[in-house]
C-alpha cells in the first residue's frame, strides 16, 4: 500500500467518524401509564406507518434499584431526513444518489458504487442505492462517459479522479 493509498484511507475512516457524529438521531421519550398487547401492536403500526419518514419507535421496559418499575415509549428520527420529507419537494428526484452503508450517509460516486459492487455484489449494491441493476449499470457508464469529476477536496470523493454518479 502507498503512502498516497494510506491518507485517502486516513482520510476516509476521519470522513466517517464525523459523518457519525453529524448523523446522529433525535430521541423523544414518553412514559407509559400501563403496556399490554395492544400498546406493542400500535408501536408496530407506527413503525409501519411512519417508518419510511426515518422515525424509529420502541417501548424500553426500566427497572430502578428501588423497585419501582416503568415503561417508556422512545422515538428516534434524524432531523434532516424529516425535513427533507415534509418540504414542498419531498416527492421530487434527487439529482444525486445517496445511500446509507453502516450506519452513515454517503452521496454516491462512481468510484463508491465501483465498491459497492465489488464489496456486496451488483444485486445487493443496486438496492441498497434504490435502483434495479440494469439501472445501475446504465448510470454507471453515462456517468464516465460524461466524465464529471469531483473536485479534488470534495468530501464525498473517494480518490483524486472520482467522478459523479
Amino acid at each position: 500500500m502507498s503512502d498516497m493509498d494510506k491518507k485517502i484511507k486516513q482520510k476516509l475512516s476521519q470522513e466517517r467518524r464525523q459523518r457519525v457524529e453529524n448523523s446522529s438521531f433525535d430521541k423523544c421519550f414518553f412514559t407509559l401509564k400501563s403496556v399490554d398487547d395492544s400498546s406493542h401492536e400500535m408501536v408496530d403500526k407506527l413503525n409501519r406507518v411512519l417508518g419510511p419518514t426515518g422515525a424509529e419507535f420502541k417501548i424500553v421496559h426500566n427497572e430502578s434499584p428501588e423497585g419501582f418499575s416503568s415503561d417508556t415509549l422512545v422515538v428516534s428520527y434524524r432531523p434532516e431526513q424529516v425535513k427533507y420529507r415534509t418540504k414542498r419537494d419531498a416527492g421530487r428526484r434527487k439529482n444525486y444518489i445517496s445511500y446509507e452503508e453502516e450506519g452513515v450517509t454517503y452521496r454516491a460516486t462512481v468510484n463508491r458504487v465501483r465498491k459497492l459492487i465489488k464489496d456486496y455484489g451488483a444485486m445487493k449494491a443496486a438496492e441498497m442505492i434504490g435502483m434495479n441493476k440494469s439501472g445501475m449499470y446504465k448510470r454507471l457508464k453515462s456517468a464516465t462517459e460524461s466524465g464529471i469529476s469531483l473536485p479534488a477536496g470534495e468530501k464525498n470523493a473517494l480518490g483524486e479522479d472520482d467522478i459523479l454518479f
